[in-house]
């Protein structure tokens, strides 16, 4: 092969591996507004992997509505699908440091709380890296995030966010409490939830739901007979306190996010009231991402008081 040919074979197989994949319209409209005719190509592939991870970002496989609030304010700040990306991915970094040095339940801020995730963290970058290897493997740097405007959090608004940060510390205060709420029979009920949500279908979920309702003020005997869990633990729900209620109902939401995700977000939408302004968009915004907060809270409070694995 001639010398013009091995130099210019690596060149045209980047085009070919960019041209197969779809820029989506919406970064091609950028890119003619906003670049010239020197970084036009850097512009459609910083655009496109940054529209793709942004997208990802609130799906369940990730934050999920948690996503929602930064995403929009990083959005609002940034002319640029990249610097956006970039944005996000800053702000969850610093969220799960923040977490990592004081623990969700003292992060005011419902918008970090509901991205503190550290494991999460650590995914993002790398499957951004892996991302950009895998679509543009001879792009040697992304230029983006030098000059992006950073996530500057969300002030918590209203007695929505009010009242699920008090959720928040109530879950809190519940677990380090000396037994009395997370006792070995609660131990015991939230693990046999946590079973039926993991190894039930939606469909199955869904009609014990439905008989739940239709049998509104059952004894233990036909809750369990309805539900699947031993009488012991339908007494235990039965019986519970509005703290402990709290929590069993947190932790429900938790099992369903990880194993049923699309009856939680169903339960969301339904539960959501119209917004007619961006103000009020984005307090409904806050109130979703610290819903997810107090699941996260309620979840890991259960598994360092009941010793789960």
């Amino acid at each position: 092969m001639k010398l013009w040919a091995l130099l210019f074979l690596p060149m045209t197989t980047s085009y070919a591996l960019a041209q197969s994949e779809d820029i989506p319209q919406a970064v091609i409209a950028e890119c003619n507004a906003k670049a010239n005719a020197s970084n036009f190509p850097t512009c459609l592939k910083e655009g496109a992997i940054a529209f793709q991870l942004l997208g990802d970002m609130i799906t369940s496989d990730y934050y999920g509505p948690a996503a929602e609030p930064v995403v929009n304010a990083c959005s609002a700040r940034n002319d640029s699908y990249a610097d956006t990306w970039t944005c996000f991915l800053e702000a969850a970094r610093s969220a799960a440091e923040t977490r990592d040095l004081i623990g969700i339940e003292d992060i005011a801020d419902p918008c970090v709380a509901g991205i503190s995730d550290q494991q999460m963290a650590a995914r993002i970058g790398t499957e951004f890296m892996a991302l950009r290897s895998e679509r543009f493997p001879y792009e040697t740097y992304y230029s983006s995030g030098s000059d992006y405007y950073p996530f500057q959090g969300c002030k918590d608004e209203g007695d929505q966010q009010s009242s699920l940060t008090s959720s928040i510390a109530t879950i809190h205060t519940v677990s380090q409490e000396t037994g009395s709420a997370i006792s070995p029979i609660a131990c015991s009920t939230y693990s046999e939830i946590q079973n039926l949500v993991q190894n039930l279908s939606e469909r199955e979920l869904r009609y014990i739901w439905t008989s739940l309702q239709e049998n509104e003020g059952a004894d233990a005997a036909t809750i369990a007979q309805i539900t699947g869990l031993s009488t012991a633990s339908a007494q235990f729900i039965l019986n519970a306190n509005e703290d402990q209620a709290m929590m069993t109902g947190a932790l429900l939401g938790a099992f369903l996010r990880k194993t049923h995700p699309s009856i939680l977000e169903n339960f969301l939408a339904d539960s959501a009231q119209a917004t007619e302004s961006p103000a009020e968009q984005m307090g409904s915004d806050m109130a979703v991402a610290m819903f997810y907060m107090v699941l996260e809270t309620a979840e890991e409070q259960y598994v360092s008081a009941c010793k789960v694995r």
